[in-house]
């Protein structure tokens, strides 16, 4: 017979578990949707400037650098704007850079309200968090922030009910 020695029972763990499944679950998915939100809005930036071609690319680009954890769509943002100083296509440049600031600001405001809405949690303490996360454990690791809180939060809710 194989024992594990635990100080919180067999219910306990389950349900610690399922609890940090369904947060881990709910950011992924989260982060998901706001980088196909993402990469559909800097899609727009070739079309509207005359480049659709380029779109769908551009698009996929957005939403895989999403998940790059110091960088993001900014890469994606840099290297449209540096095309555009090359060919001295300034409407493009001002597209692009007004495409970018409102894809890079919507990535915060939805991650923050998907999180939210499936967990329960405010929106506001889970954008916190992320900053908490980003500052205490730097770039590689703002994921952990609205982990760690939204993790807690449940723990909390739980007990007191």
């Amino acid at each position: 017979m194989n024992r594990h020695i635990s100080f919180i029972s067999r219910f306990e763990r389950i349900t610690i578990e399922n609890t940090f499944n369904e947060v881990c679950r709910s950011i992924v998915i989260a982060k998901s949707a706001s980088g196909a939100i993402q990469g559909f809005i800097l899609s727009l930036g070739p079309l509207l400037s005359g480049f659709g071609s380029s779109m769908i690319l551009v698009g996929l680009l957005g939403f895989f650098s999403t998940f790059l954890p110091v960088f993001g769509t900014s890469i994606v943002t840099l290297s449209l704007v540096v095309i555009a100083v090359y060919f001295a296509n300034w409407t493009a440049l001002v597209i692009y850079l007004i495409l970018g600031l409102i894809a890079a600001v919507s990535y915060n405001i939805i991650t923050s309200y998907l999180v939210s809405s499936d967990l329960k949690i405010h929106p506001y303490i889970i954008f916190i968090s992320a900053l908490a996360g980003l500052q205490v454990f730097g770039f590689y690791l703002i994921f952990v922030g609205p982990v760690l809180v939204a993790t807690i939060l449940k723990f909390v809710n739980a007990a007191t009910t």
